[in-house]
């Protein structure tokens, strides 16, 4: 790799009853000499008993 690729990652768990989720997740990569760059973000909600 060149460094030049670029990756968006998007995942949305859905639940809401049976006791409740909601995720919404959204990350991208850039790798780089020596790895890559991760950012992203999170929001969630979950309850289970």
């Amino acid at each position: 790799m060149q460094g030049t690729e670029k990756y968006v990652n998007l995942l949305v768990h859905y639940n809401l009853s049976k006791h409740t989720m909601a995720y919404i997740e959204l990350s991208h990569d850039k790798p780089q000499a020596g790895g890559s760059a991760r950012n992203g973000e999170l929001i969630g909600l979950s309850k289970s008993f």
